[in-house]
């Protein structure tokens, strides 16, 4: 049995017993020379599929479902030239948030923050870790380089990505 099979039968039993409210996905997407990011229309596609099909099946089953810590790092192997990471590292997350809001219709609550504590007190549904360089423990790691809505106060791809992914939800509806 695949680790998603065996999560999935584990907090379906969980939240059937009323031990948990809802499914929280992580959103830590780490690119390297062994897991290179969806770069094509073909492969965010397909990213974007699996994404959705993964959360439709908690929704199906009467599970809720969130994103929190949403960010983006490619690891210091990854071979993704530099000056293409911000726009990759946007298009992952538009489509991340894209399967999100394809699976459950609004977004519920958003917190753009870098505090998980204040996401599940607030019950929010989608957390976005990295506003920016200043507060994101993610802009550069020992592992790599994150991306951020954000880099000295001049708006980045990734807020501009996911901001469409917003207004594009709101108008098919």
């Amino acid at each position: 049995m695949l680790k998603n099979e065996r999560v999935f039968n584990l907090v379906q039993t969980l939240h059937k017993e009323g031990l948990i409210e809802k499914m929280v996905f992580h959103g830590h997407m780490r690119f390297g020379i062994n897991n290179p990011p969806p770069r094509t229309s073909q492969e965010l596609s397909t990213f974007k599929l699996q994404l959705k099909n993964r959360m439709k099946r908690y929704v199906e089953a009467g599970i809720p479902i969130g994103i929190h810590e949403l960010d983006v790092i490619f690891l210091n192997n990854s071979d993704t030239p530099i000056a293409d990471r911000p726009k990759v590292a946007g298009m992952v997350m538009r489509n991340t948030v894209d399967a999100y809001l394809e699976v459950i219709g609004d977004v519920g609550r958003l917190l753009i923050s870098d505090s998980s504590k204040l996401a599940i007190q607030r019950n929010i549904s989608l957390l976005i870790w990295g506003l920016d360089n200043k507060t994101s423990w993610t802009k550069k790691t020992k592992e790599g380089t994150g991306y951020v809505l954000y880099d000295n106060n001049e708006p980045q791809f990734a807020l501009f990505a996911i901001n469409k992914a917003f207004l594009l939800n709101s108008l098919n509806k």
